[in-house]
């Protein structure tokens, strides 16, 4: 499971690096913002990787077509995650942090579609078969000791998940939700629902 999250984590940003780079509205940001937000991440260390993130988000004005903004708004989501379960945060903190984001678009990174949420586990993206265009993942840390979030998400059209099997996906769609271990557990940080979600495959 863990090495599955870390690898996509890494497929993801550097996918959307390599492309936004190709992009005239990406000039907002430079290559090295970006490396320290990746390196940040890769590290683990959340601090300044919701620093940096919580920066980029204010200096971005205007989303373009790479969904800059998105894919940085499940960034600063996740690496808040990860401070509440190192304990540099509160849970009343990130709950301060979170409101912001609902109602917002965000974009994960890229995981393997791993099929039906019966037979699969949490490395990748699940289509639970009893729940029409829904879709489930979770986001752990690289040593899979920590949850930062449990990922409910309700897709706006029919995905053929069969189809793309073994292939890694981006998902992104809109937050309406946050709702945050009841237990203020150091094991796993919250739930996240999305709606008018959509499955952005690997090219």
């Amino acid at each position: 499971m863990t090495r599955y999250f870390l690898l996509a984590l890494l497929l993801g940003l550097t996918f959307f690096r390599a492309n936004a780079q190709q992009t005239e509205a990406f000039a907002t940001l430079s290559d090295e913002q970006w490396t320290v937000l990746i390196q940040a991440l890769e590290s683990e260390d959340w601090l300044k990787a919701a620093d940096y993130a919580a920066k980029y988000i204010k200096q971005i004005k205007e989303e373009d077509e790479e969904k800059s903004l998105a894919r940085l708004r499940y960034m600063f989501i996740y690496a808040s995650a990860g401070k509440v379960l190192q304990g540099k945060m509160t849970y009343e903190e990130l709950d301060k942090a979170l409101k912001a984001y609902v109602g917002k678009e965000v974009v994960t990174p890229a995981r393997p579609i791993v099929g039906d949420c019966k037979s699969s586990t949490m490395a990748g993206l699940c289509f639970p078969a009893d729940k029409e265009r829904a879709l489930f993942t979770a986001a752990t840390n690289k040593h899979g000791t920590n949850i930062h979030a449990f990922e409910y998400v309700q897709l706006q059209e029919n995905f053929d998940y069969k189809r793309h099997e073994g292939k890694f996906a981006a998902i992104g769609g809109t937050v309406t939700s946050f709702m945050l271990s009841p237990n203020q557990s150091r094991l796993w940080a919250m739930r996240i629902f999305i709606e008018k979600g959509y499955v952005l495959l690997d090219k």
